[in-house]
């Protein structure tokens, strides 16, 4: 019996030396199979229980990791790093929520998947592996849609990524063999293309070699044209007197003619001034006439503003305040104008959001349009609500505000991955990538032009846990915990054991 004990032992032993081998190399899951072998041979392990934790964490799976962690501590409580990596979990808040936020959205984008929403799934995932880079089976749903899209360059640079965590990920390797396949396919229908457009060329080119031979006859036709050429530029030789002549008669009759108009021309001028004196007095009675009505239609929309904010109806404080021309204003009422509006676009802003998403999910885009359109208009920052808005558009069929939309992420996030893919949306809908242009509204500037800076609210929370199969291939729903942390994946335990 102590013989199969320690035969055992000594074969869980060889299982962690070869999972840590693997991890050295980056092949996470393959060091992941070799270490849940070892555990299962000897499940009081502790060494490789905290091994296969790190790499969990490495790969985005937040909730595996720590429950080895925990495991690990209970079964060794003193000299146990399993501790020590628990306690940078919860030191960390701020990558805790990042990571919780990350894993949420991926479940998302799976729901939006089963229920046929593959812009709002892709919408989802980028904002996942932005919050946690790392999280390869949110780059492996993403290039499973892009791939269902056609668009197999996008899909290669998630598999790329979601590679250069795992590299031997079995899932990564069958979607990039799958897109290899796919683009050399495409590659040898092109080449074949381009060989029949050549061919054509040569044959077009062996008849114009062909026609190329001239008959004997045009070297003397070629004669007689130089011949008469010749012949006109001797004659017209003389014909320069001759317009000189005319020219200086010419011009001294224009000369004439242009003293009679000037003379005719300051008689003009002078009634006139006299005309625009009388008509600028008009325009400035008119003028004042017109700043007083706007002035007075300032104020009573602000008033109008203010009864809005005491009612607390937010959405019709803003609405209100685009029709204030805060130039005309007193310095109170501009203090009052700037407390309001700081205080009412925040809600507001939430307001036209949740009102916009819950259109589009009704089919309703022409009125999620509108809706996200005035959100935009008080903060223009946030590439989930612009995109949201220009496939409003899209659905609607207004194809210029769609494009309008896509050119304001290109404007506000130059040089980053949304930037991109807003660029290619634009050439994909028929239009033109403007480089130049200064970030706008998709429906114009802000009432007053002035822009503030929204704080976003950490989300708080524990999401229910969840095992539902993924339709789509790429895996099942992971957990959303409410303890992450510090990102503990880039250390290895580097002892190994003798087998």
């Amino acid at each position: 019996m102590e013989y199969a004990e320690n035969r055992i032992r000594q074969l869980s032993r060889r299982y962690y030396n070869q999972g840590l081998d693997r991890a050295k190399v980056r092949d996470l899951s393959g060091a992941a199979e070799k270490l849940r072998i070892c555990l299962h041979l000897d499940k009081t392990f502790t060494d490789a229980r905290n091994l296969l934790g790190l790499i969990y964490m490495e790969t985005g799976e937040t909730v595996a990791a720590l429950q080895e962690w925990i495991i690990s501590s209970n079964l060794k409580t003193v000299g146990n790093p399993a501790s020590e990596y628990i306690r940078r979990v919860r030191e960390n808040q701020r990558e805790l929520q990042n990571r919780n936020r990350s894993i949420r959205g991926y479940n998302e984008a799976l729901r939006s998947c089963r229920e046929g929403h593959d812009d709002i799934a892709l919408i989802r995932l980028r904002r996942a592996v932005a919050l946690n880079p790392k999280f390869v089976r949110a780059y492996q749903l993403m290039a499973l849609i892009e791939m269902n899209n056609g668009k197999l360059s996008v899909a290669r640079r998630a598999l790329k990524k979601a590679e250069a965590v795992d590299v031997c990920n079995p899932v990564t390797r069958l979607y990039l063999q799958e897109v290899e396949a796919q683009t050399g396919a495409e590659d040898r229908k092109k080449r074949r293309e381009e060989e029949q457009e050549e061919s054509e060329a040569d044959r077009v080119k062996r008849r114009n070699v062909f026609f190329r031979a001239t008959p004997p006859y045009v070297s003397l036709m070629n004669l007689l044209i130089g011949i008469a050429v010749g012949v006109l530029a001797v004659f017209f030789l003389a014909v320069p007197a001759a317009v000189s002549r005319a020219s200086a008669d010419a011009n001294r009759r224009l000369t004439d003619y242009s003293n009679t108009i000037a003379e005719q021309t300051n008689t003009i001028s002078s009634l006139q001034s006299q005309i625009q004196e009388s008509q600028s007095s008009a325009d400035k009675a008119a003028q004042d006439q017109s700043s007083a009505e706007t002035t007075t239609g300032a104020y009573e929309a602000l008033l109008k503003a203010y009864q809005s904010y005491e009612s607390e109806n937010y959405t019709d404080v803003i609405d209100q305040l685009q029709n204030v021309d805060s130039s005309l204003l007193s310095t109170d009422a501009k203090n009052l104008y700037t407390t309001i509006y700081d205080a009412s676009r925040s809600n507001a802003y939430d307001s036209y959001v949740q009102d916009g998403e819950n259109s589009y999910y009704q089919g309703d885009y022409e009125a999620a349009a509108e809706a996200l359109q005035k959100a935009v208009a008080i903060q223009a920052d946030d590439f989930d609500i612009i995109s949201l808005l220009a496939n409003a558009y899209t659905n609607a069929g207004n194809t210029d505000k769609a494009i309008a939309a896509w050119q304001l992420i290109v404007d506000n996030m130059p040089g980053t991955d949304y930037s991109s893919y807003a660029s290619g949306m634009i050439q994909q809908l028929g239009g033109t990538v403007k480089e130049s242009s200064s970030g706008q509204s998709a429906s114009g500037a802000a009432s007053d032009g002035t822009t503030d800076s929204t704080e976003g609210t950490a989300e708080t929370g524990t999401d229910t846990a969840g095992t539902d199969t993924d339709t789509t291939g790429t895996g099942t729903d992971i957990t959303d915990t409410t303890e992450t942390g510090t990102d503990t994946a880039g250390t290895v335990v580097e002892n190994g054991y003798g087998g």
